[in-house]
């Protein structure tokens, strides 16, 4: 009950009231019992733990003075070993770390290998897979519904999935340059034409206003000529 009072929000919440949890009163009919309220917040937190993909994360001390930015590489040692995270890393990578449901690996590398897995689905589409990523048979194991990894493969398909995604981003950025080149070719083209043109007409203007102003001259002259005569 005190926990309904709590200054922080999250843990008011796991014990607030629930409404129609069938949970044992008090005689003030003014709270719920707290079991009642704490099985009933932890069925619900069971529910969504169960229904997300959880990863947890380990937190240490950096230091046994609490002081901010300083680090003794000894002290946070020392809690990664006494509290197992070593051991398990290490054990984990002795294995297979990696498990994936089948469709997931499909769907998610199937693009970067080649096309032998292409139209296979299931564990032949895996072993296809993996065969084509020249992934050793040791590698890997391959259960009903998962397969499972061994330590670095993950890695390197994950790898040849980047390199496979930058080249495509490489090929449109080319066919994009490319475009752009050509069209700015063109808009140059298409300008030294008007240019070219434009100078063509001046020049043929400058070339009959000449003209005309030389038979104006002579005219003039003949006009002259005729008077003096």
């Amino acid at each position: 009950v005190l926990m309904q009072f709590s200054d922080d929000d999250f843990v008011k919440t796991l014990f607030e009231e629930k409404k129609g949890a069938g949970a044992r009163r008090f005689k003030s009919a003014k709270f719920v019992g707290v079991i009642d309220s704490f099985r009933v917040s932890l069925n619900e937190l069971v529910k969504t733990l169960s229904a997300t993909k959880t990863h947890f994360i380990r937190c240490v001390k950096p230091n046994m003075d609490k002081k901010a930015m300083s680090w003794d590489e000894d002290v946070m040692q020392r809690q990664l070993y006494t509290s197992g995270v070593v051991q398990a890393v290490q054990a984990t990578r002795k294995g297979f770390p990696d498990i994936l449901p089948f469709a997931e690996l499909l769907s998610r590398f199937e693009q970067v290998v080649p096309k032998a897995a292409i139209g296979k689905a299931g564990a032949e589409g895996v072993r296809a897979l993996l065969k084509s990523a020249e992934v050793p048979e040791t590698d890997y194991r391959v259960g009903k519904t998962k397969v499972f990894l061994g330590v670095g493969v993950l890695d390197r398909l994950e790898q040849r999935r980047m390199e496979y995604i930058a080249s495509k981003v490489l090929s449109m950025q080319m066919l994009v340059r490319a475009y752009n080149a050509r069209k700015r070719l063109k808009l140059l083209r298409d300008e030294k034409a008007r240019a070219a043109k434009a100078k063509a007409e001046a020049e043929a203007a400058a070339r009959a206003a000449e003209e005309a102003a030389r038979k104006e001259r002579e005219a003039a002259e003949a006009a002259a000529a005729a008077q003096k005569a």
